[in-house]
């Protein structure tokens, strides 16, 4: 029996049962000919996520892929009409110009539902507040995709054309432009990141402003972009990158990513210095604010083999971690430090990681001086599999490190400092002289990470594989409804599939605010599990007070007064869609190693349904007996609405327990039966973990009866020895409002 089918053996019932037809938030209306465009029949092999067998096809998977994410962040009883199409814009000349544009069909102003008179608003949102449809159009937004782009040598920058798969980078080696963030960022246009002011004349463009250019603010006049006169327009949209958006929630957003300048803090310091400037390199995993501390160790790897990655102009050396490291041992939960140049930064990274290195320091081979020398922050590699942070430092500074090595260092961020790319901490637009069709209606390449609605052919969003950043802050301050109805859409377990045996179940407890996440893992053999509370901030989830437990036994052995509690470090979850979200574990606990994964619901959803055609998960949440604080249960509701996962935390002689199951609601709908509950054992934690050692042993079977405001009655059925029978009440850990009180 594998895992997934131990903790899902519904997945397949229920996919026995036919679809239940729900509205959408978004509805894509396909308009290219037949044999074109999201209509082309042209045979593909199946993708990383995207198993359709035609190229039509694939791009009809991926543009769906993108409007789930969307969904999964921003809401909309009214679906959403989105024209899609392939055109032609052309193939430039000079290797660079429109791959894709998108935007909506018409604006509307004064009407009823309207928050501020004399503003006009894009089809799209107008339709969504009023909650029917504004205009005549059958249409309210469009996106359109450049047809040429899939042509060789069309585009320098991306001459491999479109890369459909979904959820994964392109493969190692190729130029490929992820189609999925290129659809997330246009349908960002088509729902309102844009503005009708002319940028050749200055005008606002309509008799009144359009609510994005409401938002946009220029702090050096301390004016709003409709009270800046026309020439002052033209002017901030062309020079001095000095024009922000003004909007609460997209500054909430930004700061839940954006970070202030990266800095290499030392100890002993190296020269009298003891801090030194460092820039963020590498999609993900994204270090937290909190920084991270650990030993320097310089990498020692062979240098002999030359041609790695087929790099053949770069010398090699003996610390550019191109090859296994000779000093694994020592750099084991250390900060690695090494060269650029010899291979990949792919290979560099996970040479670090197989050596067990929390973070890898890479030193600059060009000096500042050079064309080559790494100029800036920028998302410069995305390899799957990357579990540490990448950091680069500047020759000169590294080279000092490298020559007298502190016996520590903390990778920090500067917090006098507002974020990098920011203005004052606002979120800072784009104004290129160059590229002036881009200005003002996307933000700045500048900041760090490369938000989705950075501007540019070339765009870092390309490399854009975690979370939605500062969108939906955007979306939101524009009028767009955040997901906040169907928040507990992210209950449920999560699981890597291949690593089957482990994973993370997560709920969204009784207040509505309080989300409880508790980990079931192994280590060295025996079963472990993590707990820890938080509240979800715009896009993520920080759980920054994990535990683990341990101390006393199972059912009338158990001691509430020898549970043990020890803080184990901080679970960070960036929330992608809802069925996907990136777990960084950061253990503080001596023995434990950091680790970064894209997890999966075992019971997936449909990502793009408004609030109302979501299921009832309010039984979802923790639940324990207050005399005996320290075990509990956990119910969690997952994504058909039928299937209830049910695990049971406690101890035996001294160790953490835990026991698993799937179970449904019996006919009278007042209990979960859970026919099988199973314990496991045989796995380790982290890069030791091998599903194949995982065994899986029945336990027997359990029932859950629900009473009055939150009361519960859990019966445990052992067919194990030596654990007896339970019967005992429970309640809920975080209580909510109980039908008629006050």
């Amino acid at each position: 029996m594998t895992f997934a089918r131990l903790l899902a053996p519904w997945v397949v019932v229920f996919g026995l049962f036919p679809t239940i037809a729900s509205a959408d938030v978004f509805v894509p209306r396909y308009a290219d000919p037949e044999g074109f465009g999201f209509r082309d029949e042209t045979p593909a092999e199946p993708l990383p996520g995207n198993p359709a067998q035609t190229l039509g096809g694939q791009r009809r998977a991926a543009l769906e892929a993108a409007f789930g994410i969307v969904a999964s962040h921003v809401d909309s009883e009214l679906p959403i009409r989105i024209r899609a199409t392939f055109e032609d814009f052309g193939c430039p000349d000079d290797g660079t110009g429109v791959v894709a544009r998108g935007g909506f069909f018409y604006s509307s102003a004064n009407f009823a539902e309207a928050p501020v008179s004399n503003v006009y608003y894009p089809g799209s949102l107008a339709s969504h507040m009023a909650g029917e449809y504004r205009s005549g159009s059958q249409l309210e937004g469009r996106i359109m995709i450049n047809a040429r782009t899939e042509e060789p040598d069309c585009f320098d920058s991306i001459p491999d054309g479109f890369w459909y798969g979904i959820g994964e980078a392109p493969p190692a080696g190729t130029r490929a432009k992820p189609f999925v963030p290129l659809i997330l960022h246009e349908l960002g246009h088509a729902m309102g990141v844009s503005t009708l002011y002319d940028r050749d004349t200055g005008e606002l463009g309509a008799q009144w402003p359009d609510v994005f250019a409401t938002h946009v603010y220029v702090p050096g006049n301390e004016t709003l972009w409709p009270d800046l006169t026309r020439t002052l327009r033209r002017v901030n949209a062309r020079f001095g990158n000095n024009v922000a958006w003004l909007g609460e929630h997209a500054s909430t957003w930004a700061a839940e990513v954006a970070v202030p300048p990266p800095v290499v803090r030392v100890d002993p310091q190296v020269d009298g210095v003891s801090e030194f400037g460092a820039l963020v390199h590498g999609r993900r995993p994204f270090l937290p604010r909190r920084g991270l501390s650990g030993r320097l160790v310089v990498a020692d790897n062979p240098a002999e083999e030359s041609g790695i990655d087929g790099v053949t102009d770069e010398p090699r050396d003996p610390a550019d971690a191109c090859q296994a490291l000779s000093n694994a041992a020592d750099a084991e939960g250390a900060v690695v430090l090494a060269r650029r140049g010899g291979c990949f930064f792919r290979t560099k990274v996970f040479q670090a990681q197989a050596a067990g290195a929390v973070a890898l320091i890479v030193v600059d081979s060009h000096p500042a001086s050079d064309e080559s020398a790494i100029s800036g922050n920028q998302s410069i590699l995305v390899a799957k599999g990357m579990t540490i942070p990448l950091w680069t430092m500047a020759m000169a500074d590294g080279e000092r490190l490298l020559a007298d090595p502190p016996a520590s260092v903390e990778l920090a961020y500067d917090e006098t400092e507002p974020a990098v790319g920011s203005i004052d901490g606002l979120v800072r637009l784009e104004t290129d002289y160059d590229n002036l069709e881009s200005n003002i209606v996307h933000v700045s390449r500048r900041s760090v990470p490369a938000p989705f609605m950075a501007g540019g052919t070339g765009s870092q969003h390309d490399l854009h594989l975690g979370p939605v950043d500062m969108m939906p802050g955007l979306l939101a301050d524009l009028g767009w409804q955040l997901a906040g109805g169907k928040l507990d859409q992210w209950t449920g377990n999560w699981f890597d599939p291949a690593r089957a045996g482990e994973g993370c179940q997560l709920t969204l407890e009784a207040d509505g605010l309080t989300w409880i996440l508790t980990c079931y893992l192994y280590r060295e053999g025996e079963p472990i599990w993590l707990i820890g509370s938080a509240v979800k901030r715009a896009g993520r989830i920080v759980f920054d007070d994990v535990s683990i437990t341990s101390g006393t036994g199972y059912g009338p052995e158990f001691d509430p007064e020898a549970v043990e509690i020890t803080h184990w470090g901080t679970i960070a979850i960036e929330l992608y869609d809802c069925n996907t979200a990136f777990f960084q574990f950061l253990p503080e606990l001596t023995g434990f190693r950091p680790m970064y994964r894209k997890l999966s619901r075992i019971v997936t959803g449909d990502c793009n349904r408004p609030a109302s055609e979501h299921p009832d998960r309010s039984l979802s949440g923790n639940y324990f007996n207050p005399q005996r604080a320290g075990e509990g249960i956990q119910l969690a509701v997952e994504a058909n609405g039928q299937a209830v996962v049910m695990t049971w935390y406690s101890y035996h002689e001294g160790r953490q327990f835990w026991a698993i199951g799937t179970g449904y609601h019996d006919a009278a709908g007042d209990r979960v039966v859970v026919d099988e509950l199973f314990i496991t054992r045989g796995g380790d934690y982290g890069p030791g973990f091998d599903p194949d050692e995982v065994e899986i042993v029945p336990f027997g079977s359990a029932t859950v009866a629900f009473g009055e405001c939150g009361q519960i009655q859990v019966g445990i059925d052992s067919a194990l020895e030596p654990f007896p029978d339970i019967e005992q009440p429970m309640e809920r850990l975080v209580a909510g409002e109980c039908a008629g009180e006050p």
